[in-house]
């Protein structure tokens, strides 16, 4: 879970959750990004029609910020003063959840708060109330102030199953999409050559690979494509070039590459 970051595609502060993506042998095969506009968590915070009063945090359990209501607070001025914030001490003890009174550093408003380590996430949520309000004779304000903080708390969980649910869905559409693959490969009589677009260096080959140009797999990995490519000897028949052009194929982007006996 990312600190909150422009994307480059929406420029809008994005929250991006990611994860690893293992194949079949537990061998890294790729990674599943979600991005989270900040400004998304912050319309949930203001369906919860909260006032000054009131404030509530997210931030990851390193200290990273993520998200405030009220966001009237420069991202800057919230970014250090949550990093060294009082609950990480409660945190470091064990605690999970607890509450606890502090003058806001970002506001200078004493308040009384509570925070609730997400579990399986490495996420906690702070939620605070101005102490004069919270000290007033009516004791409805303070159960409206529990009420909306379990809300949020239900509301997050909800989210992040939701995002959970859709990395699944992602990650079986990637299976699904290296299966396809895989039996393209494999079935084919055609050489197939995985090459990296900078290096040029092999990556992977198929059976029919190795047949047509004598390479084991091993071998062929350790080279790369300039490596048995004949530039001197390099030709086509006429028949070849007509066929090439019916094709699309310049016969100028041709290339020629030896058998392993030359």
């Amino acid at each position: 879970i990312s600190p909150p970051l422009t994307s480059p595609v929406v420029f809008k502060p994005t929250i991006f959750l990611s994860r690893r993506v293992n194949d079949a042998q537990g061998n890294f095969n790729g990674i599943v990004s979600i991005g989270l506009e900040q400004q998304f968590l912050s319309s949930l915070f203001d369906k919860l029609s909260l006032n000054e009063s009131h404030s509530f945090t997210l931030l990851r359990k390193d200290g990273t910020f993520l998200s405030r209501l009220p966001d009237n607070i420069p991202q800057e001025d919230l970014t250090s003063h949550y990093a060294t914030h009082l609950v990480f001490s409660h945190l470091a003890l064990g605690e999970i959840a607890g509450t606890y009174e502090i003058t806001s550093g970002v506001d200078k408003v004493p308040r009384f708060g509570a925070f609730r380590a997400m579990p399986d996430y490495p996420l906690v949520v702070l939620a605070t109330l101005a102490k004069d309000n919270a000290l007033q004779p009516t004791l409805s304000r303070w159960q409206y102030y529990r009420y909306t903080a379990g809300l949020f708390s239900v509301i997050l969980l909800i989210i992040l199953f939701a995002l959970w649910q859709q990395y699944k869905n992602q990650a079986l559409a990637l299976q699904t999409n290296q299966k396809l693959y895989n039996s393209l490969t494999t079935q084919t009589s055609e050489a197939v050559a995985v090459v990296d677009n900078a290096t040029l260096q092999i990556k992977e080959v198929n059976a029919a690979f190795e047949t047509t140009f004598g390479y084991s797999a091993t071998e062929a990995i350790a080279l790369s494509m300039p490596e048995f490519e004949e530039k001197n000897n390099c030709f086509c028949s006429i028949e070849d070039t007509r066929f090439l052009a019916q094709a699309g194929i310049k016969p100028d982007t041709i290339h020629c590459y030896r058998h392993k006996n030359g």
